[in-house]
């Protein structure tokens, strides 16, 4: 309760202080790093202690985020009051650009998502056509996929991948690679799922 009392203080401060643009950019929120980066989108991780929360940012970008730890949040959007939130693992949300906002973990574990923050606009968003497509935009769509063991990812199509659990990865071509949960990487559909348990999986298809 004091840490969200600190937050909602410093956002009157900043509402207060004159216009819109004084609130800082995401960029500046001190949880968060890079772990991925294209010509198109950059990949950050969201990592917050338990009982903390970032600082009132904003952002000039459509973002993507992929709740990876899940968990319970407290967010002050700005103009609105503080909404409390509980995410499990593997909910994915879209933004587009023009909002700012802060979140508080109010767990006692560490609160983990991956941002997605696209270059260009992507438009708004659409419904998906169908499992495992969960919703699209004119840019991209968005499939959520659990692969049993030696299951593999149907299609052709180049992805963005987001592992939302410890995945083993076996390549067309035969390689094998460990993708920690958490983890974005690009490339082909058609790998497959080499560890023993089933593995669940966010795949961005750019259209």
């Amino acid at each position: 309760m004091i840490v969200l009392g600190v937050l909602g203080a410093a956002f009157a401060a900043v509402l207060s202080a004159g216009p819109a643009n004084v609130i800082p950019p995401a960029s500046e929120v001190i949880y968060r790093h890079e772990i991925y980066r294209d010509a198109d989108v950059t990949g950050y991780m969201l990592d917050i202690p338990p009982g903390r929360g970032t600082q009132m940012h904003r952002h000039d970008k459509d973002i993507l985020t992929i709740f990876i730890s899940g968990g319970r949040t407290t967010a002050v959007f700005e103009g609105f009051g503080a909404t409390s939130d509980a995410l499990p693992a593997g909910t994915v949300r879209y933004r587009t650009a023009g909002f700012a906002h802060s979140t508080r973990n109010d767990d006692r574990q560490p609160f983990r998502a991956v941002i997605l923050e696209f270059d260009a606009s992507q438009g708004a968003r659409t419904e998906g056509a169908a499992a495992p497509q969960l919703f699209c935009t004119k840019g991209f769509c968005v499939n959520d996929a659990t692969l049993q063991p030696g299951s593999t990812l149907a299609g052709e199509r180049r992805s963005l991948f987001i592992a939302v659990e410890n995945l083993a990865v076996r390549e067309v071509s035969g390689v094998r690679r460990s993708q920690p949960a958490g983890t974005v990487w690009t490339g082909p559909n058609g790998w497959t799922n080499d560890g023993r348990k089933p593995a669940r999986v966010i795949s961005i298809a750019f259209r």
